[in-house]
């Protein structure tokens, strides 16, 4: 059971768009990329026992923490829009929906942040 699981993730991680795996939502290797390029082979191999563990700490710093950062704006503007904008109905109803609105906003807020920093939506 536990093998079918992993399978399953590991085929849905592969299969799935992830965020991290678009370029324009890793600003930190990007950066790296254009400061550090080696112009011979030689250097390449003599600096990538350096640059192999830096590139997979700026990939995850993207992934962590970089990318779900960069998203709450986003994640904030489609709460604001489903949500408060362009309410419906009369003032009386609009006053009935205002606790279950204010319940629904962080929920909301976080399902979208986390589909928004999982996958580049």
């Amino acid at each position: 059971m536990r093998s079918v699981l992993c399978l399953l993730l590991a085929t849905l991680l592969c299969t799935s768009s992830c965020a991290f795996m678009v370029k324009e939502n890793r600003v930190l290797t990007n950066s790296l990329d254009e400061v550090v390029e080696p112009e011979s082979i030689t250097a390449k191999i003599l600096l990538s026992p350096i640059f192999v563990p830096v590139g997979a700490a700026t990939l995850a710093l993207d992934a962590v923490i970089v990318h779900p950062i960069s998203e709450i704006p986003n994640a904030w503007s489609d709460t604001s829009e489903a949500i408060w904008e362009e309410p419906e109905g009369s003032p009386l109803w609009q006053t009935f929906l205002l606790v279950p609105k204010i319940v629904i906003s962080p929920i909301f807020f976080s399902f979208d942040w986390i589909l928004r920093s999982l996958f580049d939506v």
